[in-house]
């Protein structure tokens, strides 16, 4: 094979990405779980059409953050144990 086929992969540095990785992705969901903490909290001061429609866009939010912490948890399970493989 020629050498433009091989990755060179240093295990300090992806431990140390693995690390910051984990930094970013936990502050990140710390931020949005705020974020939708603190609109729930508005939205259920309301009454009426609104607040169900809005209700319902905040169950998506629910799914979709779900979703991305799972994308969230395979990236990170790729970096941390990429060294095993």
């Amino acid at each position: 094979m020629a050498d433009d086929e091989h990755i060179a992969v240093d295990f300090t540095t992806l431990q140390d990405l693995a690390g910051d990785l984990e930094d970013i992705l936990k502050g990140f969901n710390e931020q949005l779980d705020l974020l939708y903490r603190r609109a729930e909290k508005v939205v259920l001061t309301w009454e009426g059409e609104a607040r169900e429609v809005f209700i319902d866009k905040l169950d998506e939010w629910d799914r979709s953050a779900a979703d991305l912490q799972a994308a969230q948890a395979w990236l990170h399970d790729v970096v941390v144990n990429g060294e095993i493989n």
